[in-house]
């Protein structure tokens, strides 16, 4: 289960909900990038909410799928990948 502890970095939650002419709009977490030295890595999460890793540099064209879903990482866990730090989370309905 995701939570944010009070002074810690900003996370995405997993879903959003913004509010439109009084109706929610439902928003899902698919993707994540995080940075660090001079390169970029990512996460994408599919309908599912499995997760792979594609990295350009490492795995070429292939997306290598993570061991845990997106449900059952914690907080901590997303916060960081493959010691880089998150700086971007894309949504979409």
């Amino acid at each position: 289960m995701l939570r944010r502890d009070p002074g810690s970095p900003a996370l995405p939650w997993v879903t959003i909900a913004p509010m439109h002419k009084d109706k929610a709009k439902t928003f899902r977490l698919r993707g994540m990038t995080y940075f660090g030295g001079f390169h970029h890595i990512s996460r994408v999460i599919d309908e599912h909410g499995d997760i792979c890793y594609p990295d350009g540099i490492t795995t070429g064209n292939k997306c290598i799928a993570e061991d845990k879903k997106l449900k059952d990482m914690s907080y901590e866990e997303l916060l960081t990948c493959k010691n880089k730090k998150i700086g971007l989370a894309i949504y979409a309905r």
